[in-house]
């Protein structure tokens, strides 16, 4: 006969055990939910009180992953339902991504490919932001505040 501490032992350790790999699955799924840009530069660091708690390398990269909220929550809830995940909070690391921990080859003229930036071409920093850019928001507070700062920007550079 086994003794009632033994069985609720058994119990709790295999619950436990569920719960475990259900939050290790739910970490090890960011690549799949967010895609590969998103996940490169963030990664989930807890789940706290039903809110998922996500950190990225750059500021700019939470305002991207903000934008996304919404996607980015849906697709966790159908993934993980029995965690009922109520929101998503971001924050910025205070370490360094694995992108940015790599040791990058030697950038020198033989090393980029002569496709790469043709003579006389627009690099993503020389270009500006397109009115479509814009339009394409369909926040207006969180468009305001990308102009607001497009301005800011651009008024310190001149």
């Amino acid at each position: 006969m086994r003794k009632a501490g033994d069985i609720l032992s058994a119990f709790f350790d295999e619950r436990l055990s569920k719960e475990g790999q259900t939050y290790s699955a739910l970490f090890k799924s960011w690549h799949q939910i967010a895609g590969d840009q998103l996940s490169a530069h963030s990664r989930i660091v807890e789940l706290d009180r039903n809110i998922l708690f996500v950190e990225a390398d750059h500021p700019g990269w939470i305002m991207i992953l903000q934008s996304r909220e919404q996607e980015l929550l849906e697709r966790v809830r159908r993934s993980f339902p029995e965690l009922v995940i109520n929101g998503v909070s971001f924050r910025l690391s205070k370490t360094r991504s694995p992108l940015q921990n790599k040791d990058l080859p030697n950038q020198s003229e033989k090393n980029i490919p002569k496709d790469t930036v043709q003579a006389g071409e627009d690099t993503i920093q020389d270009q500006e932001p397109r009115e479509m850019d814009y339009e394409r928001i369909q926040d207006p507070q969180f468009k305001e505040i990308l102009m607001r700062l497009e301005r800011s920007i651009k008024s310190r550079h001149t």
